[in-house]
């Protein structure tokens, strides 16, 4: 049976979306982001070593890379919402007045739950050895 060694290593963010003020209609709750990486390394003679911490720099890296581009998305669909609400608002006539605030509360249901359909979570795993 082979001996592992596991090196972790955790980092939080304190709000997902950083650009949350530039909605006016739309309500962008926060996002604390907690991220748990583990790496776990085997040997089947001897005593495993712990992975070097480079491999933990390049992961904390790349779910860094992740969440900003989690970031972008979220804050682009956001920003197109945001551009049709305002259209619906400068033309009330052609549309139901109760649209445009129909259409803000939800997109702002939309975020909340698909963020939470996804997790505040990322965990990534790698195996070495």
């Amino acid at each position: 049976m082979p001996k592992t060694a596991i090196a972790k290593r955790t980092f939080k963010i304190v709000d997902l979306i950083r650009r949350r003020d530039t909605f006016e209609y739309i309500v962008v709750p926060k996002f604390p982001v907690e991220v748990n990486i583990e790496v776990t390394t085997s040997s089947r003679i001897g005593t495993p070593k712990p992975a070097p911490s480079a491999v933990l720099d390049r992961l904390e890296s790349a779910a860094r890379a992740k969440l900003d581009e989690y970031e972008n998305i979220i804050t682009e669909e956001c920003a197109k919402i945001e551009k049709k609400i305002a259209e619906l608002i400068k033309n009330p006539s052609e549309h139901p007045e109760d649209q445009p605030e129909k259409m803000a509360q939800t997109s702002t249901a939309m975020v909340k739950t698909r963020w939470k359909a996804r997790g505040a979570r990322l965990i990534k795993r790698s195996k070495i050895g």
